[in-house]
């Protein structure tokens, strides 16, 4: 990351801030695109211009101007300290246990992240009585929200330097401790008394059947799952979801390149980015297999959900959640800015040196 210290941890919120803006400025860029209408207009080499394609050519418009900005206004270089401190001895110090924790937590919060996209609307169509428009109409909502609230963190941490009253590792435990609370909250506990209903048709004024609500018949789980409260839910995800992601967002990205130190970071930085994102693409239709195939073997590993619905999935993550957080704790004097490390094992020998001369 191209910054100094002090503002790395602004400079990551102002980088996610601006994929915030860029994913809500797209959707009202593809409602304006509606007009277009298809087929659309004849433009060059028998392609057309329409609601399907011009969504596409903007953004190969915007990937090339992008391009040509980070090609000829941007060169990352390190400061003359710095790129002295940069020597095969002191790469050879950046801690394995910090980097690895790092990437745990990534892919814990991605795979999170993956069940929440996959099951969101089917849970809330099971649970909450939904029919798919009001789950489409209450989760975009939602959604929204949540969006609105990540860009209040962002813009908070870029304007008022919130890394000035609460480190980066404070912070991480805050944020995976708020997801922790979120699916505590959400499980279906025997507490909350009744058990999910089963579907029931919703007719429409004319008489035909339009749409269904509540858990499909073949889930027999629904029988004896108790139904976790539409509020208690919902408030829950906007509070400890939607503050949670934007707050470990920018700090697990900001420690991650801090433990890295002073080297020059484009590589593993990319397999940062890899370890979320390719579990983003591939988890996605791994995921969905697991727990949504409708398949009659019953000893298939895909009928999770099917078998059993939220509970296993949700003691998962609890459980991966809790194992994260004690590894965090248990190294929490490594999960530091590679300097401070440095100087602490400097400072080490320097006892050890003087008990042996003593």
């Amino acid at each position: 990351m191209a910054s100094s210290k002090k503002h790395r941890q602004r400079s990551f919120a102002i980088i996610t801030l601006s994929v915030t803006l860029g994913s809500s400025l797209g959707n009202l860029i593809n409602s304006i695109f509606v007009t277009l209408g298809y087929p659309g207009k004849l433009i060059f080499f028998g392609n057309h211009l329409n609601v399907y394609t011009a969504p596409i050519y903007l953004s190969m418009l915007m990937n090339v101007i992008g391009l040509m900005i980070l090609w000829f206004c941007f060169h990352s270089k390190l400061s003359p300290v710095e790129d002295k401190e940069v020597s095969k001895e002191q790469k050879h110090h950046i801690d394995k246990i910090a980097v690895i924790i790092c990437f745990s937590f990534r892919i814990i919060i991605t795979f999170i992240l993956i069940v929440n996209n996959t099951l969101g609307s089917m849970y809330s169509m099971a649970v909450f009585q939904w029919t798919s428009n009001d789950a489409v109409f209450y989760n975009s909502l939602i959604q929204g929200i949540v969006g609105a609230i990540g860009l209040a963190v962002y813009i908070a941490y870029t304007v008022f330097n919130i890394n000035n009253w609460i480190s980066e590792r404070k912070a991480i435990l805050f944020a995976i401790m708020f997801y922790l609370a979120f699916y505590l909250s959400s499980y279906p506990w025997p507490f909350y008394g009744s058990s999910i209903k089963y579907q029931t048709s919703m007719n429409t004024t004319n008489g035909n059947v339009s749409s269904t609500a509540g858990c499909n018949p073949s889930y027999k789980w629904c029988a004896d799952t108790p139904a976790v409260n539409v509020w208690v839910y919902n408030i829950a995800y906007l509070i400890f979801i939607g503050a949670g992601m934007p707050v470990v967002g920018i700090n697990l990205d900001s420690l991650f390149s801090k433990v890295l130190g002073p080297i020059r970071q484009g590589t593993m930085q990319g397999f940062f980015l890899a370890a979320g994102h390719s579990l983003n693409i591939f988890g996605s239709i791994v995921f969905r297999k697991i727990l949504i195939n409708r398949q009659s073997d019953i000893n298939d590993f895909r009928k999770v959900y099917v078998m059993s619905g939220p509970r296993y999935i949700w003691l998962f993550i609890i459980c991966i959640i809790s194992l994260g957080v004690l590894a965090f704790v248990i190294f929490y004097r490594r999960m530091v800015d590679f300097s401070i490390k440095k100087s602490n094992d400097e400072n080490d020998d320097n006892v050890k040196m003087k008990k042996i001369s003593s």
